[in-house]
């Protein structure tokens, strides 16, 4: 195993554990992270909070 293949696996694993906070932190806050969501999503995000 040649030491870049190693960071390449630190760097992937960081990667993942960054895309799991995110999607969690949009799963249990929906409006602070708008900019992420397509119109479409923010439009029924903001129509099942009203309805909320």
């Amino acid at each position: 195993m040649k030491p870049h293949d190693l960071i390449f696996i630190v760097l992937g694993q960081h990667l993942i554990h960054l895309y799991n906070g995110l999607s969690r932190e949009i799963k249990n806050q929906p409006r602070a992270i708008k900019p992420l969501l397509t119109a479409k999503e923010s439009y029924n995000t903001s129509k099942v909070s009203k309805q909320g």
